[in-house]
This record gives structure tokens, C-alpha cells and sequence, in this order.
């Protein structure tokens, strides 16, 4: 079984135009912001307002992949495409994967640059 890539440095790099001292700061700011992101997607479980889910899974998958975070992204897409189709029921333990996702990337991405 093949390793799960979580830091995707050279797609992260070719954003940043090899800039690593830039990426370290992108990154930064999205471990800082992701809980808030989490958060929101939670609120809108809460109140099954499946549009704030969306949009908010959105704004995390293209984050993610402008850091890098394969795995991140991945997960933020499932989430925005079952919230997109009204299954918000499902999302609860998705959403916990990717806050501990973001974790391990957080880890992954120290390591690396």
C-alpha cells in the first residue's frame, strides 16, 4: 500500500515561485485559520444550513491546495460535495478526519520546510 502523501511541497513551492520563506508564512496562516473554518462548518451542521457548509468546504479545499495539503483537500471536497447534495447527517465524522488531518499535515509540513 502506497504512503498517503499529506505535504505536496513542490506543488506548494511552484505556487509560491520556490519562495519557502513565503510558504512558511501561507501555511501558518492557514493552520491559524483552519479551526475557524472547522468551527463554521460545524455551525452550519448545527443549524443545517448546508450553503455555509459548502461554501466554507470550498474556501478549505482550494486553501489546502494552495499549501500543499493533499489530504486536506481531498477530505474538504467530500465534504462540500455531500453538503452540496443535502447530506449533512454523514458529515460529523468527516469533518473530525479533517481537523485531524489538518493536524498531521501541520506536523508533515514542519518537517519538510
Amino acid at each position: 500500500m502506497p504512503d498517503i502523501v499529506r505535504f505536496d511541497l513542490e506543488s506548494a513551492l511552484a505556487f509560491t515561485g520556490d519562495d519557502r520563506e513565503l510558504l512558511r508564512e501561507i501555511i501558518t496562516i492557514f493552520i491559524d485559520n483552519a479551526p475557524a473554518m472547522i468551527s463554521g462548518m460545524r455551525s452550519g451542521l448545527d443549524t443545517a444550513d448546508h450553503e455555509i457548509v459548502v461554501r466554507t468546504a470550498h474556501t478549505l479545499k482550494g486553501e489546502s491546495r494552495t499549501v500543499g495539503a493533499v489530504q486536506c483537500s481531498i477530505i474538504a471536497a467530500e465534504i462540500e460535495n455531500r453538503a452540496r447534495l443535502g447530506e449533512l447527517e454523514s458529515l460529523e465524522e468527516i469533518i473530525d478526519s479533517l481537523r485531524m488531518e489538518i493536524h498531521l499535515f501541520q506536523k508533515d509540513a514542519g518537517h519538510a520546510i
